[in-house]
């Protein structure tokens, strides 16, 4: 192994085969061992790990102003607050009823949630509220008589008929400049996919290398602060979505199904990020809110 350690430490290559020599490793040896260490390195990137870790803080910083209780921890009160209660049950999709994908049209509900959610449906009226398009939200759920909300509440669809929140229409221009100046922007990044949902917007980051991602950043706020008086624009898990001022949010969405359909229901939200934070809030005054992970706002929360 001295001679190994001669090779120039940052030659991962070299470094490996002369190990390998050193070791009278056959080629095939040579070949695996040499895929592991790849694959080891890939996985354990520094910069992704880093990233990630901010990514983490950002979140948690960005509602820690309130905190929320670990649901196991106060099943008693828990139990207690809802006993004898006539419920509404509200659910994200995204990270809630499906789990984090890698890009969006990969998020699937599993046999065993699409069961849960029918049981729940025949007990209790439900709603879900998603950031995607009404329509795509409504066929990866694919259960008859629940209320769903696409584009973070901006949609909603009852009963056969869709409403439209009020203004919803208007931005649609600027909405279309803002995603041209990002494609152009972040045209050479690979990895990142903007996708236009008509009323909002999102921008995913999953699958962007973690060297490219402080370019990315840069990149994304320079092009979108020149229409921070047009939008909201807000993070979540690895997403960037762009919202009109006027649309309504998660929170708007439940309280217009509440007072619609609600009666005295007591409202259950259940969701995972930033953008249902305006839900958790909305819930508050007259009912429960649970997020997966610990999100600001809620009222307890599951760690998965």
């Amino acid at each position: 192994l001295e001679g190994a350690m001669l090779v120039n430490p940052y030659d991962i290559e070299g470094f490996s085969v002369s190990i390998a020599q050193s070791l009278g490793l056959n080629q095939k040896e040579k070949t695996g061992r040499m895929a592991l260490l790849r694959r080891h390195i890939r996985e354990n990137d520094i910069y992704r790990w880093v990233a990630d870790i901010l990514h983490e803080i950002g979140a948690v910083l960005d509602g820690k102003a309130e905190t929320c209780c670990p649901v196991f921890d106060h099943e008693p009160e828990i139990q207690e607050r809802l006993t004898g209660r006539k419920l509404f049950l509200f659910f994200d999709y995204d990270g809630t009823l499906a789990p984090i994908a890698e890009s969006p049209d990969q998020a699937r509900m599993s046999g065993e949630m699409k069961s849960l959610l029918v049981r729940a449906r025949d007990k209790f009226p439900v709603a879900v509220i998603s950031g995607r398009i009404l329509r795509d939200v409504r066929e990866r759920v694919g259960i008859e008589g629940i209320v769903f909300a696409g584009n973070h509440g901006a949609e909603i669809w009852d009963n056969g008929k869709t409403v439209l929140c009020p203004g919803s229409a208007s931005g649609r221009k600027e909405l279309q400049e803002l995603l041209d100046a990002l494609r152009k922007a972040l045209a050479h990044i690979r990895g990142v996919l903007i996708e236009d949902k008509g009323l909002t917007a999102s921008v995913h980051f999953r699958m962007v290398d973690a060297n490219d991602l402080g370019n990315f950043f840069h990149l994304f706020n320079l092009t979108a602060k020149t229409y921070e008086d047009l939008f909201r624009i807000t993070s979540g898990k690895k997403v960037f979505e762009l919202r009109p001022l006027q649309a309504w949010n998660k929170g708007d969405a439940v309280a217009w199904i509440m007072d619609t359909l609600g009666g005295d229901r007591m409202p259950l939200y259940v969701g995972d990020d930033i953008t249902d934070v305006d839900a958790f809030r909305a819930v508050r005054e007259r009912g429960m809110s649970v997020s997966v992970g610990e999100c600001g706002g809620a009222d307890y929360f599951l760690k998965g």
